[in-house]
């Protein structure tokens, strides 16, 4: 949705996991738009959890911004999902 982070769906699936599966379970979130708080959670809960990012980086806010820092590199994953998610050039 257009100017939604996704905050109130990322922590409502994060209750709902966290009384399912292994606390290990590897986890993707697909293209993540996440606030600080939100990544925070997730990590404290799955520290397997890998987080995809789209071009939709480019228009982050500060915050948004902030939450990139807080997931170690390796953790980062890139998505294209064209064509959704064209790049520029």
């Amino acid at each position: 949705m257009k100017n939604d982070c996704g905050t109130e769906a990322y922590l409502l699936l994060l209750h709902h996991l966290k009384k399912r599966i292994s606390r290990m379970q590897r986890i993707h979130l697909h293209c993540c738009t996440g606030y600080p708080y939100v990544l925070e959670r997730w990590l404290e809960q799955f520290p397997e959890t890998w987080f995809g990012f789209t071009s939709m980086v480019k228009n982050f806010d500060r915050y948004k911004r902030d939450s990139l820092n807080l997931v170690k590199e390796y953790r980062h994953l890139l998505e294209t999902d064209a064509p959704y998610f064209r790049l520029e050039g």
